[in-house]
């Protein structure tokens, strides 16, 4: 689960570290990932940003679910890359 909630804003590349929030307890941490995925995870990154390209021409796209605090703090940020989940789903899916 820890993978499926990861953000792209989660991932730093200049510190080389990734942040993982609410893991098991309920705890944060910060762990190094290994060389061999800092590709993969840029090139992950930019198939989100391809995807929220394509989200983004449809009427029916709302943004990335944000908390309500957060929602009226920053308005726009369920539009932007960052706030977006690292392994989104490859179609749009109703708010139940």
């Amino acid at each position: 689960m820890e993978w499926l909630r990861l953000r792209a804003q989660d991932i730093d590349f200049d510190f080389k570290n990734i942040r993982i929030w609410n893991d098991k307890g309920g705890k944060h941490r910060i762990v190094a990932p290994s060389e061999d995925l800092v590709i993969p995870l840029r090139s992950q990154i930019q198939l989100l940003n391809y995807y929220l390209s394509l989200d983004r021409s449809s009427k029916a796209f709302t943004g990335v679910y944000m908390p309500l605090g957060l929602r009226i703090k920053a308005p726009n940020s369920n539009f932007t890359v960052e706030r977006h989940y690292l392994f989104p789903s490859k179609t749009l899916s109703t708010d139940p």
